[in-house]
């Protein structure tokens, strides 16, 4: 079953809702989550940064996670159905 997750991020100043399934990418030798974690089972993180990778075009725009990347981001979770 997929998880549809609705999040609406603030992105250059305008609202957005983005759409996310449930998959997050892993790395192949089964080393856990590939990019953000979060603490314990905590899915928070690694959902938000797949929110944002979307809006920027891809995980590569993430520039590393760096802070100063997201500060014009600001998000919150609408829904899970």
């Amino acid at each position: 079953m997929i998880i549809h997750i609705y999040l609406s991020l603030w992105s250059g100043g305008a609202p957005r809702v983005v759409t996310i399934d449930d998959y997050l990418p892993c790395w192949a030798n089964g080393g856990g989550l590939a990019y953000a974690r979060g603490s314990g089972a905590l899915l928070w993180a690694p959902l938000m940064e797949k929110a944002f990778a979307k809006v920027h075009g891809g995980y590569c725009y993430t520039r590393l996670g760096y802070e100063s990347h997201t500060s014009e981001t600001k998000a919150r979770i609408l829904a899970f159905n």
